[in-house]
């Protein structure tokens, strides 16, 4: 990722990644998440060094991880309540790889993280 100051605007260039809704954006991920993408390279590059380009788009999602204000990460567990109740999706059955994760979201969001 790459960033222009634009008339004291940040603009932000990544690879293709999800930015919107702002809630799914790995950019909301926490600094563990950077060893498991670290994994991920080096599988890739024992096993199919000929993938370079999805290894630089990997490095660029790390790259992108804990770019999220708390107040940001609060707004997690609303969003993901309103989806159950409006779509009848289940952010945790979704992504049970992310529970840790939601947690962390969930008590920033009721003030319990200590």
């Amino acid at each position: 990722m790459f960033i222009l100051n634009l008339h004291s605007v940040n603009v932000y260039f990544s690879t293709n990644t999800v930015v919107q809704p702002f809630n799914l954006s790995p950019w909301n991920l926490t600094e563990d998440f950077k060893q498991t993408i670290d994994d991920c390279i080096q599988w890739i590059n024992e096993s199919a060094p000929e993938w370079i380009k999805y290894i630089e788009y990997l490095e660029t999602l790390k790259n992108g991880i804990g770019k999220y204000s708390l107040e940001d990460i609060k707004t997690i567990p609303h969003w993901a309540a309103q989806m159950k109740e409006r779509r009848g999706l289940d952010f945790l059955e979704t992504f049970p790889e992310l529970s840790d994760w939601y947690k962390f979201c969930q008590q920033l969001s009721d003030n319990t993280l200590k």
